[in-house]
């Protein structure tokens, strides 16, 4: 004849496992904020240098900071807090032409 396990023996499996289940949610929004803020912060930047191509022209650092941002965006996606709405940043090259378009 076996002996079954004592009752505390579930009790304190049970409390293991739901403290492991917060934890891991936890770290998941932690996660997910932190994109979203990288995303918010990213296409600021971007959007700051972006108002400046009609003197600056389009510059390396203008190129990186829009790649920079797409990867932002995509990270944001993945974690489902970019806005549904967003058609994404303009491409530098397009906002220099704007310049001379909307003249």
């Amino acid at each position: 004849m076996t002996s079954s396990p004592p009752v505390e023996t579930f009790r304190y499996a049970r409390a293991r496992f739901t403290r492991l289940v917060w934890i891991i949610a936890l770290v998941a929004l932690l996660v997910a904020t932190n994109s979203a803020a990288a995303f918010e912060a990213e296409y600021g930047a971007y959007r700051q240098a972006v108002s400046r191509v009609c003197t600056t022209k389009v510059t390396p650092e203008l190129v990186q900071r829009y790649q920079a941002v797409l990867a932002a965006i995509e990270r944001a996606k993945a974690s489902g807090r970019a806005p549904a709405n967003l058609a994404g940043p303009r491409p530098p090259e397009m906002a220099y032409l704007d310049c001379f378009q909307t003249r």
